[in-house]
């Protein structure tokens, strides 16, 4: 019987590594290929490149310069979010620009016109603070830089040092403004600070993450909004250039360019939910909107609440938002149920009277109109991101 073809995957096993190497799993099932998963690159576990049977290596950013510098011979290598595509080695990483813009557009459409980024200088989050700096910047925002501007690497026992840092940065920036987090771990992180310290999220300060791991947001202080991006998507395209490898004579020694997997979308939770207007009539309105909108709520619901005259607030309102109201009572019940969507297993008709609708066909209505899309397919991409 024909062995089957081998692939050493050295990449950690926690974090968006798992998801990684779950969707080349997926694939190499498919393909019909056996993987040994190294979390670690001790020198027993480089001895398996000596293996005859193991014909592909996949590597990531922990691990690649370990193992190519142990000596590979003719094994067809790819690597995920490393920079090895100048070594003329097939590579995959997600598209850090477009995350940095799409996460400078969400926060644009809430409004906002201040903004600044937090994270370690580490080139993946340089990369998506230089987009979504440009961004802010050609949209007429301000930005006002981002935290640890000195590249300072804070070592361990240096929490102390680090917080007393952030704090003094944060309490500098202006109000409201908006933070890119360069992961939502680190948006976790700053939530949880500025809780502590009373800084209001997002009425003050709004966080948007990247990865929507489920964890690190919905147990963040409040929920944080994150860019998805689909990691078990990198894994698969990762195997689908290894096949390729393993089929044609491609000249491995030349730079190439690397693939570039786009983020899924924005999925918006709490952090963000807070369009930023000096309008005080406008701005009590959108708060009566986020406060009732999962409840049936109409026009003059709201006027009850607002001491103006309905044409008043009208214009108002669609010259600081941009929309009408009850346009905007739509979109925030639509957020609500992408909130749903990914974060529970409710059926439809669940989500629909969670989010204010009267039924699963008026939610899938109004989802389609809004996000050109349904609450299905919806549910299916981000459960996967």
């Amino acid at each position: 019987m024909q062995p089957k073809r081998a692939i050493a995957v050295f990449l950690p096993e926690f974090g968006l590594w798992r998801e990684i190497v779950l969707g080349f799993h997926e694939a190499a099932v498919t393909a019909g290929w056996v993987i040994y998963v190294y979390s670690d690159v001790q020198g027993f576990m480089l001895e398996s490149l000596k293996n005859p049977d193991v014909q592909g290596v996949l590597v990531g950013a922990t691990t690649a310069k370990a193992v190519l510098s142990s000596g590979f011979g003719s094994k067809m290598v790819v690597g995920v979010e490393v920079d090895v595509a100048r070594l003329g080695i097939a590579t995959v990483r997600v598209d850090d620009a477009c995350i940095g813009r799409m996460a400078a557009d969400h926060m644009l459409n809430q409004g906002q016109r201040q903004f600044a980024a937090f994270g370690w200088p580490q080139p993946f989050f340089l990369a998506r603070m230089n987009a979504f700096e440009h961004r802010v910047l050609e949209a007429g925002g301000q930005f006002f830089g981002r935290w640890n501007d000195a590249d300072r690497e804070w070592g361990e026992g240096k929490n102390d040092q680090w917080e007393a840092s952030i704090r003094s940065w944060v309490e500098r920036l202006p109000r409201p403004v908006a933070i890119l987090a360069g992961t939502d771990g680190w948006g976790r992180a700053l939530n949880a600070l500025m809780y502590r310290w009373g800084i209001r999220v997002p009425e003050d300060v709004a966080v948007i993450g990247v990865d929507n791991d489920s964890l690190a947001c919905e147990t963040s202080i409040p929920p944080l909004s994150s860019v998805a991006v689909p990691w078990r998507r990198v894994g698969a395209e990762a195997a689908r250039l290894m096949q390729e490898g393993f089929t044609s004579a491609m000249n491995r020694s030349q730079p190439r360019s690397p693939v570039l997997i786009q983020p899924s979308g924005v999925v918006a939770r709490r952090s963000s939910d807070m369009l930023a207007v000096e309008d005080k009539n406008v701005a009590d309105a959108l708060r009566i909107i986020r406060e009732g909108a999962t409840e049936p709520l109409n026009v003059s619901d709201i006027l009850k609440r607002v001491p103006v005259g309905r044409h008043a607030l009208q214009r108002a309102f669609r010259k600081h938002v941009g929309r009408t109201m009850l346009d905007e009572v739509r979109r925030v019940r639509v957020e609500r149920a992408k909130s749903l969507l990914v974060t529970t297993d409710l059926s439809m008709p669940e989500v629909a009277v969670r989010s204010g609708f009267s039924s699963a066909p008026k939610l899938s209505e109004m989802f389609r109109r809004e996000t050109g899309t349904t609450p299905g397919k919806y549910r299916r991409v981000f459960w996967t991101s």
